[in-house]
């Protein structure tokens, strides 16, 4: 069974645990038999469902606060990022730099956020 059909399984086993009404033997055994699963799949939602709101919420205020800066000011910040990335590449002889040097940036970081701005403010300049 590939990753997304267990998770899909795990999705209607919970909706099926929460059911109002009652649930037959055949259903009471599924859960049952994947209760450990099941009960990690529900752990983590709750987990991501409270991180994911926060992480929105920061990044709604921090687009804000950069919105409010001039297209130059923008473009200069997005360039010192990039040069303080390239640096800290070039000067890594070691591999010593973690995993999450190389991830997407976080939505809530001035490096998700400048690009987005930059690229909203130039398509309205292209429908104006």
């Amino acid at each position: 069974m590939s990753y997304s059909e267990k998770q899909q399984k795990l999705r209607e086993l919970a909706l099926l645990a929460m059911s109002d009404r009652e649930l037959t033997d055949e259903e009471l055994a599924l859960i049952s038999r994947d209760s450990r699963e099941l009960s990690g799949f529900l752990h983590r939602l709750a987990d991501s469902v409270g991180t994911g709101v926060d992480l929105t919420i920061r990044s709604r205020a921090r687009r804000k606060i950069l919105e409010a800066l001039s297209t130059e000011e923008l473009k200069a910040r997005i360039d010192q990022i990039e040069d303080e990335r390239s640096r800290i590449l070039a000067e890594d002889t070691g591999d010593n730099l973690s995993d999450s040097f190389f991830e997407a940036p976080r939505i809530d970081s001035d490096r998700h956020l400048i690009p987005l701005i930059l690229k909203s403010r130039d398509q309205q300049k292209v429908t104006a």
